[in-house]
């Protein structure tokens, strides 16, 4: 499986388990929160 972990930051707050991009349906292309972020 073919997979991708990366950051970013926004000026905005973006829920948990926010779906981006195609499969999302799936569980795939989703955003969650990291511990330690603000």
């Amino acid at each position: 499986m073919l997979g991708f972990l990366g950051d970013f930051s926004v000026n905005f707050d973006i829920p948990d388990y926010w779906g981006i991009g195609k499969s999302v349906s799936r569980g795939f292309g989703t955003v969650k929160r990291i511990d330690g972020a603000t």
